[in-house]
């Protein structure tokens, strides 16, 4: 089995803080499990100045990143979370996606039930 799967895109996306883990949730409502989310430092166009600098202060933005498997899973991600992660009006964040090089496979492990009651392995329940 191929390690690396290199015709997939990945999609990014800078939001202002508080609305990372929101979509997170959506997303793994939909069926995503192949998304990172991270804190940053900046400052966007719709930031007040500082009027000391006349620029932004620096203030934490999250950011969201997934792998879609493939072009057409990418515009559909793609526009779910447009339309999901409160990014459709001013100030609301900055997505883009672009083509992977290379990512890693990533699939959860396959137990079937005999071999999981056997061993004592229960199902656990993830909320976020």
């Amino acid at each position: 089995m191929e390690k690396l799967q290199h015709n997939g895109k990945v999609i990014t996306c800078i939001l202002p803080k508080g609305e990372a883990l929101g979509l997170l949730k959506k997303l793994f409502d939909k069926g995503v499990t192949r998304a990172n989310f991270a804190f940053a430092r900046g400052f966007d166009v719709h930031d007040v100045d500082n009027p000391r600098t006349g620029i932004p202060d620096a203030v934490e933005k999250e950011i969201v990143t997934l792998i879609a498997d493939d072009e057409h899973q990418g515009e559909e991600l793609f526009d779910f979370i447009f339309q999901n992660g409160n990014i459709n009006r001013p100030g609301g964040g900055l997505i883009y996606m672009s083509k992977i090089q290379a990512a890693s496979i990533y699939e959860l492990p396959k137990i079937q039930n005999s071999m999981a009651s056997a061993e004592g392995i229960r199902p656990v329940e993830v909320t976020l």
